[in-house]
This record gives C-alpha cells, structure tokens and sequence, in this order.
C-alpha cells in the first residue's frame, strides 16, 4: 500500500522538507514506531542517518527488506536511551495512537538532548473522525493547536507547525465522515484503504497543491487548512 500511494509519497516529502529547513542535530534522527520503514527509507536516500525504532517484527523485517540499514526491534521504553542522549526524534503518524499523548512526549523530552528536536505528523480536525480513525487505533485528530499544546506541556517548545493536505478535508468528510454519521458504514478495512490509496482523483488533488505546499514548508510559512498537522518541536538548549 505505501509503495503505490501518493499520499505515502507527499508525506515523506513533506518530511524531507522539514529536516531540510530544521536539521536534526548530528544529521540523525530516531524514527520511532516507524512501521516498515518507508519514512526511514526516504530519509536514509536523502542522506539522513534515520534509525528505525518499531516493536513489530513484521515491521522490522519488511524495513530491512526495504534497504533500512539502521533497525532496533522494540519499544520505546525497550530502547533505554539515556537522559539528554537523542539528538532528534520522528513520529509520523504516531501519537494519534498513544493514549498518554502529553506522558509520552514527556519520555521523549527527557532523553532528547538540548537544543534536539522532534518532528511530527498527525491526523487533523475532530469533524473528520471516521471508522478509519478506529480501525487504525486512533485515539484522537489533532490540530495545529492542539498539537503545539501538547508539546509545550512536555517541554518542548514548537518552532513550526502547519497543515498539510490542504484539498483532502472535503472529500475525506464526503467519502468516510459522513456515511459513518449517516450510519451507512460502520467498518473499514485493509481493502478499502487500498482502494482510497489508489484512488485517482485523490492523487490529483495532492499533486494540486503539492508544489505550493512544499513551498510554504522550505520558507516556514504556514499552510492554514489541511487533513494533517506537521509540527518541528525543539528542547530549549
């Protein structure tokens, strides 16, 4: 599904550019629950030293399959960083599944070195919940607010954050919100999310945007609608 999904592909772009304009200290970054290692990957080709943190063994091994050549099998707290060691952190879609959300950027915090950032994406907008969002574990959306929030409240202070996916909003409510609310779907699954990932016209609209979009980023200027948030957290030196 990542390999022919375009909206995999503008992501990773996405935070290509956002280690491109804030460089994570040392030039490397620790992907954590970074599943089968697509992020990685893309970072690791731009010549970031991205090390893989997944507790799945599936994850692992489709990573190592995919050319990732820095992998750790575990948890975060499997990994036992020491106090001020990390130089930089990724969570790409990630904390929308961690129940403490605010408890474990505290963890992330405490071993992240000063000055080290972390960089995030996340599902936008509350409205947009749909069983896509609990097939996947979701516990909540987020937006560029509540994201920069929840940071602060760990102790990091947000040096850039944004929307993305600036024309996925309406067909996102349209295709998924809005059956769930009609009660005309109420599941999802692997298929469909194959079917949305190829879906053509949501392609074209991602490629719509998507030079304005990467613009915006390289000149950390601020997107103001979109169907994700990206932030750039920062530990103060």
């Amino acid at each position: 599904l990542e390999s022919n999904s375009y909206w995999f592909k503008f992501r990773s772009q996405v935070i290509n550019h956002l280690l491109s304009r804030w460089k994570p200290a040392d030039n490397v970054i620790f992907d954590i629950g970074g599943g089968n290692g697509y992020v990685a990957k893309c970072l690791q080709d731009e010549g970031v030293c991205a090390v893989l943190l997944e507790p799945g063994i599936e994850g692992i091994k489709n990573a190592i399959g995919r050319g990732v050549k820095h992998v750790l099998h575990g948890t975060f707290a499997d990994a036992r960083f020491h106090e001020n060691s990390l130089p930089a952190s990724g969570l790409f879609d990630v904390l929308e599944h961690i129940e403490d959300d605010k408890g474990f950027l505290r963890e992330i915090y405490d071993v992240t070195m000063p000055g080290g950032n972390i960089y995030l994406t996340v599902p936008a907008y509350r409205f947009l919940w749909s069983p896509e969002d609990e097939f996947g574990g979701h516990f909540r959306r987020y937006t560029v607010k509540s994201l920069s929030a929840v940071l602060s409240d760990a102790g990091f202070r947000t040096v850039y954050s944004s929307y993305f996916f600036t024309l996925l909003p309406l067909p996102v409510w349209l295709a998924r919100t809005l059956p769930y609310k009609l009660r005309l779907r109420k599941s999802f699954n692997l298929k469909q999310a194959s079917r949305d990932h190829g879906n053509r016209i949501l392609e074209m609209l991602i490629k719509l945007t998507s030079q304005y979009e990467s613009r915006s980023i390289r000149k950390a200027h601020r997107i103001p609608f979109g169907a994700s948030v990206m932030a750039v957290g920062q530990k103060p030196e």
